[in-house]
């Protein structure tokens, strides 16, 4: 029997989201050598799939590597103590689709703790986790060293001041974020005496449906369900997924317009390139959004929306 899972992040930081592989394999002598050129030095097979390898490194512990079986890219490793994979301890790292990092730091009883770096583009984040949610100062390098950006953080949540700076050092925007909430910003312009200082009000833009609604937080959580509903009843587990017991989390990157269409989906994360098209045409498939504005204003909104994909 199979099922997907899918679940929504709208205007996703990447820095917020962890993992989604669940190592429930089964392995097939067939592939036992796909991935045999990676293997860490001195370390020893214990299971593999068309998607995953299992070693057993010199020290004990236990590295899963997941791969995308059609390009042979590497695009998660995650440290364990044990044979059965239940306690992620150790260093991990994950990439997108074509080999760029996207986050990289250590768990401890499988949570994310410590010292963390997650990329967006050519900016790497560097700061702390505490119990897998985000404290603190987190610093933005661009890969010349130079500093992008300060962002504070409170519980998991983007929380007090912070700044933002071009190639060239020149401060090109701060602002308050309110528990997650985006309270006011100052964009700067070429000319730094001229300020705008902006008490910003914004509304996201939603999956249609839900037009009889007016409480806020009802409006949202129907359009989730309106949105969820569409993608249960028109996305396909692809056969050859299937088959070869291809599983995890994609992410496709999309656009919603000012007038609610949707455009440049892009996929992060395919995991093969059958569930890669099968997410690219049901997000291109989806019915005109209700736009977001701010400020009054329509506006173009950026969306990462993960499909978490699980044969039962």
């Amino acid at each position: 029997m199979k099922a997907i899972f899918f679940t929504l992040l709208s205007c996703c930081l990447l820095s917020s989201c962890g993992p989604h592989f669940s190592p429930s394999f089964s392995s097939t002598s067939s592939h036992a050598g796909m991935y045999a050129d990676k293997l860490e030095t001195g370390s020893n097979l214990v299971q593999s799939s068309i998607n995953h390898t299992v070693e057993k490194t010199k020290e004990g512990t236990y590295m899963l590597k997941v791969y995308r079986p059609d390009t042979r890219q590497l695009m998660q490793f995650y440290t364990y103590q044990d044979k059965s994979l239940t306690n992620m301890d150790g260093p991990s790292k994950e990439m997108w689709d074509d080999g760029t990092p996207w986050a990289e730091g250590s768990y401890v009883a499988n949570k994310r703790e410590g010292e963390w770096k997650i990329y967006e583009g050519s900016i790497a984040n560097t700061g702390k986790y505490i119990g897998n949610k985000q404290e603190g100062l987190w610093i933005g390098t661009d890969s010349l060293g130079n500093k992008r950006s300060e962002v504070n953080y409170l519980d998991g949540q983007t929380h007090g001041a912070f700044k933002h700076w071009d190639k060239t050092g020149t401060l090109t925007k701060e602002g308050i974020f309110n528990k997650g909430k985006l309270e006011w910003v100052k964009n700067y312009g070429t000319d730094v005496s001229e300020v705008a200082t902006t008490k910003l009000v914004e509304v996201p833009p939603r999956f249609p449906g839900c037009d009889e609604i007016s409480d806020e937080a009802e409006l949202k959580k129907c359009a989730e369900m309106k949105m969820l509903q569409f993608i249960y009843s028109t996305i396909k587990y692809p056969m050859f997924a299937r088959t070869n017991g291809i599983e995890g989390t994609a992410y496709v990157v999309f656009v919603v317009e000012k007038d609610g269409t949707i455009t440049d989906v892009v996929t992060k994360r395919g995991l093969c390139a059958e569930i890669q098209s099968e997410c690219e045409r049901v997000i291109r498939s989806m019915p005109r959004w209700h736009g977001g504005t701010q400020n009054g204003k329509p506006v173009r909104v950026k969306f990462t929306m993960p499909v978490k994909f699980k044969l039962e």
